[in-house]
């Protein structure tokens, strides 16, 4: 038999190209992945996103299949790559309705700091496991739009079996052409000022089976 949840993020935020990592969007109503302008520094934004599985999906359960759901509200066109990532990091009260971000407040995921400003990546951008990645899906006109691969399930199936592990994957979008920024909707569903978005946020669905 198989069962099929829909898991809401627990944590999401941009990453902002920043040599001081002093830059932050924890609390947005958007992440922000691609490249805004310049062909380098300042310009390259990058997301992280974290679902909380413990006590939800059954830690006997086997994993048959993942699907990540994400809203793009603008921006691209762009491939838009996920990674799992392979340290912790945080989720601050910074919060900007747009791509620049704002300063960075304690705790805040950035380029420089997983948890601002008193821990740092191992190398800026954030620290991800495969070079090649775990999925890619395009991205164009505003809409949804699913990631779902076998790495993606293999990854679930290691955070159900060893919840110390899940630190949430990476998106990383088009680095090299200028203004492909895309914009998804982000967990908070709602502007700084509070009005909301409107916008469906980031769900996990996962189907699993339990053994006999």
């Amino acid at each position: 038999m198989f069962y099929t949840e829909q898991i809401p993020a627990s944590q999401d935020a941009t990453l902002i190209d920043d040599p001081d990592g002093a830059r932050a969007n924890g609390a947005g109503p958007f992440f922000f992945v691609g490249l805004t302008s310049g062909n380098t520094g300042g310009g390259i934004r990058r997301g992280l996103i974290h679902f909380d599985m413990e006590g939800v999906i059954p830690e006997q359960a086997r994993i048959e299949e993942v699907a990540l759901h994400l809203y793009a509200d603008r921006g691209g066109p762009a491939v838009v790559r996920l990674y799992r990532v392979v340290q912790d990091w945080g989720e601050g009260a910074s919060c900007a309705n747009g791509g620049s971000g704002t300063a960075a407040q304690t705790g805040d995921a950035t380029w420089i700091y997983t948890f601002y400003d008193s821990s740092t990546w191992d190398a800026p951008g954030a620290d991800r496991s495969r070079p090649a990645g775990d999925a890619r899906e395009y991205v164009d006109l505003p809409g949804q739009y699913t990631w779902s691969s076998n790495r993606m399930k293999n990854d679930v199936q290691l955070w159900v079996n060893r919840p110390e592990m899940n630190f949430g994957w990476l998106l990383i979008g088009n680095e090299r052409t200028p203004q492909t920024v895309v914009a998804f909707a982000s967990r908070e569903g709602a502007y700084c000022n509070g009005t909301p978005t409107g916008l469906p946020p980031p769900v996990l669905e996962v189907t699993y089976s339990l053994p006999d």
